[in-house]
């Protein structure tokens, strides 16, 4: 916008972070907030993991999909509480691919801290700061949508079984392809 007092430049933020001197040397000022308001905020899962695959970040919708708390976490590397055992090489495998620059995404299988498992899409991605490469991903149930689709393939199933029953209590011919059967 204008400065205040109209006309004038547009007030711009500087691109350059100040940077202050602290007793462990040189730090950047804390974010804003906005960017951890964000994920916080985010329906999905989403973590923030070191190259050793230790996570270092994860949000509220990932402890409540998992049922893990933040601190059962964070500072941990793999494998993840909520990689089931008979899943570890398809969720190696994702890894590894993700880390040789695969971008997914992947459907894994991941598990509940009461052992029920359930299906999620992973999106990974990787960001280098300051020449220390990071990874991060969201994480989606998709508990409810394989659900939606069992019973969409179920359907003609369903269709063919009500219209037997129909036929059964009218007495009604089936028709097949538009004929009726002799």
């Amino acid at each position: 916008g204008a400065r205040a007092g109209g006309g004038g430049a547009p007030h711009r933020r500087p691109l350059v972070r100040p940077i202050t001197l602290g007793r462990k040397g040189p730090t950047v000022p804390a974010e804003d907030g906005l960017s951890s308001a964000l994920i916080e905020a985010m329906a999905d899962g989403f973590s923030v993991r070191a190259a050793s695959g230790c996570h270092l970040r994860v949000n509220e919708a990932l402890c409540a999909m998992t049922g893990f708390d933040r601190s059962a976490l964070v500072g941990r590397g793999p494998p993840h509480p909520y990689w089931p055992p008979e899943e570890m090489p398809r969720i190696a495998k994702a890894f590894e691919d993700m880390e040789a620059g695969g971008s997914g995404p992947y459907e894994l299988i991941f598990m509940r801290k009461d052992g029920t498992r359930f299906p999620v899409r992973v999106n990974p991605a990787s960001i280098e700061r300051g020449g220390v490469l990071n990874y991060f991903a969201t994480a989606t149930d998709l508990t409810e949508q394989k659900r939606r689709e069992a019973e969409v393939a179920d359907l003609p199933k369903l269709v063919e079984t009500m219209m037997e029953g129909r036929d059964r209590a009218t007495g009604r011919r089936p028709l097949v392809a538009g004929w009726a059967r002799v």
